[in-house]
């Protein structure tokens, strides 16, 4: 498993057959480069605050990766 943490809440975890995003928020919107990533099978958000919320960066990841399931509270 490999974990990376980008600007204050976001995290990418990624095993050998999954991958899921965690509070893309809107401080993670320049530093999130999703055109390196093969895929994303999941988007978590934990709580709607902007900073681990960004529609912005939701649709760019949907847009690369349309089968990606979100869960969110």
């Amino acid at each position: 498993m490999r974990i990376t943490k980008f600007v204050h809440s976001c995290l990418l975890v990624e095993t050998s057959d999954r991958t899921a995003v965690f509070d893309p928020g809107n401080y993670s919107e320049t530093d999130f480069d999703e055109s390196r990533l093969r895929r994303i099978d999941n988007i978590f958000i934990t709580h709607e605050h902007a900073d681990h919320c960004s529609p912005i960066l939701i649709r760019r990841l949907l847009a690369r990766f349309p089968e990606a399931r979100i869960t969110a509270t």
